[in-house]
C-alpha cells in the first residue's frame, strides 16, 4: 500500500493481487469500498485467475477456515452446490470438473 497525500483527490494507490485462487471472494466490493475511502486500486491478476473469473463469474470462492476452502455453484432453481476441500487447487479443479471446464 502506497500512501502519497499529496492533495490529488485520493489517499494513495492499494495494489490488490488477485491469483489463480479468486478468493478473494468479496474483491468487488472491496475495490468499490477503497475506492470510496479515497483510494485509487490497482488489481493485478493471473491468467489463470482472469480466465477463472471470466468463465466462471458467479461462483463465490473463499477461505472458510484455516485449513479448508470452499466454493459456492449458483443452481437454475435457486439453489446451489457447495464443495469444500483442504487445497485451493483441488477445489477449482473440482468447480471446473462440475461445470465443464478445462482450468
Amino acid at each position: 500500500m502506497h500512501d502519497d497525500s499529496t492533495g490529488r483527490g485520493h489517499r494513495g494507490v492499494l495494489y490488490l493481487v488477485v491469483s489463480g485462487a479468486p478468493a478473494p471472494e468479496g474483491v468487488p466490493a472491496l475495490v468499490g469500498q477503497c475506492q470510496a475511502a479515497g483510494w485509487r486500486v490497482v488489481v493485478f491478476s493471473t491468467p489463470i485467475g482472469v480466465r477463472f473469473r471470466q468463465r466462471y463469474p458467479d461462483v463465490r470462492i473463499g477461505m472458510i477456515s484455516s485449513r479448508a476452502w470452499q466454493a459456492c455453484i449458483p443452481a437454475a432453481d435457486d439453489g446451489e452446490t457447495v464443495i469444500t476441500r483442504r487445497e485451493l487447487r483441488d477445489l477449482l479443479d473440482r468447480v471446473c470438473e462440475l461445470l465443464g471446464g478445462d482450468e
